[in-house]
């Protein structure tokens, strides 16, 4: 697995909420930052994303979302 993306932006944050990822309200304001880490091609198993809200060093909330 690998960090694919990091965002920080607020606004786009709140956006890719719209998508589907459905963090609440509360959290996304709490997070300094959306971290996206992926399975790489290599790895066994089926493929995933793993969204993480982060503040600083303490993951807030995460969802898995089943292939890419």
């Amino acid at each position: 697995m690998y960090l694919y993306d990091t965002i920080t932006d607020k606004k786009e944050m709140a956006g890719l909420n719209l998508l589907g990822i459905l963090f609440s309200p509360t959290k996304l304001n709490k997070a300094d930052r959306l971290e996206i880490w992926s399975s790489e091609m290599m790895e066994e198993g089926s493929d995933f994303n793993i969204f993480r809200l982060m503040d600083g060093k303490t993951i807030i909330a995460e969802k898995r979302q089943e292939g890419y």
